[in-house]
């Protein structure tokens, strides 16, 4: 007789992390790499996060500390919550921007179209083609660093992101082409309307012209 082992969701690996806080193996968050990031050269590996990491993400201190868990000065939770968090996950396929490490060509960071509750821009540093340890057993992987809502002021993200580029510490590979298509769509919106327009000005100097006519008829005769 042929057994069956079903596989864990997502939704339950990361469960296990959280109700386990003496969980050690790294999660698996994904059985794949995005093909944005594969189409830049990345090996396509399953992608994982370590799980003190999964919880500070998902977290916030309160529910850490209710979980017995003690809380360094150095230790940042993120509390974006599993829903949340699963989402940013699962928009890995659809980027906004990512940026190369031109430091460090094995780092990537990608800025998500998701923001947190506090409307920060979600991002996500990544290491890619290394390996760690599942079950005392070395596997190659692309490891997720964290995941988190770029809250900071000084710099903000935009000036943090330029910088970087200006100094040529990171280097952008991708951008999503939103605002190229918004713009063109825009300009085929006004495009119909200046020919609409022009129609509806070429039929009524048309019809004043025939009107005139008509007037001019009725005085001579």
């Amino acid at each position: 007789m042929t057994s069956y082992i079903m596989e864990k969701s997502l939704t339950d690996r990361i469960d296990d992390v959280l109700k386990n806080i003496y969980e050690r193996n790294p999660v698996r968050l994904r059985n794949n790499t995005p093909d944005v990031l594969v189409d830049n050269g990345v090996k396509n590996l399953p992608m994982y996060e370590n799980p003190s990491h999964v919880r500070k993400n998902i977290l916030t201190e309160q529910e850490t500390t209710k979980l017995g868990l003690s809380i360094n000065k150095s230790d940042h939770y993120h509390g974006l919550g599993k829903e949340l968090y699963i989402k940013v996950i699962s928009s890995l396929d659809n980027p906004r921007v990512i940026f190369r490490n031109k430091n460090k060509n094995n780092e990537f960071l990608i800025l998500t179209m998701i923001k947190d509750i506090h409307n920060n821009n979600i991002i996500i540093p990544i290491e890619v083609e290394t390996t760690t340890s599942v079950n005392n057993m070395m596997i190659d992987i692309n490891r997720i660093k964290t995941i988190y809502g770029y809250n900071r002021t000084q710099p903000n993200l935009n000036k943090y992101i330029k910088d970087n580029l200006s100094s040529k510490k990171i280097e952008k590979i991708y951008e999503q082409k939103i605002m190229h298509k918004f713009r063109e769509t825009l300009v085929k919106q006004n495009v119909k309307f200046i020919k609409k327009e022009k129609i509806n000005n070429e039929t009524f100097w048309k019809r004043e012209s025939e009107a005139n006519s008509v007037r001019k008829k009725d005085i001579s005769g």
